[in-house]
């Protein structure tokens, strides 16, 4: 699967660059260097391989399981305690 990793500015900053019209933003993203955005160009998210990595769940998936599950239990007490049911 292709990964397109965009340059970090000096501010920590990600800039992002539609790969069809060559639009840029600036992304605060401070994991990861792989995002996509939607364009106007093409009313989708680009670039559509990052969009995967994303929306197909591959992401997630790289974080081991019992990372992921701790992170799940750590959300649900968050949860929990905001609305008072802790």
């Amino acid at each position: 699967m292709l990964l397109i990793l965009f340059p970090r500015l000096s501010n920590g900053n990600v800039l992002w660059t539609c790969d069809n019209c060559g639009t840029t933003a600036e992304v605060l993203c401070p994991e990861t260097n792989a995002v996509a955005l939607y364009c106007v160009c093409t009313e989708k998210t680009r670039p559509r391989c990052n969009d995967r990595w994303y929306n197909d769940n591959l992401y997630f998936q790289r974080i081991p399981l019992e990372i992921r599950l701790r992170g799940n239990k750590f959300l649900r007490e968050l949860h929990n305690k905001d609305n008072g049911l802790i």
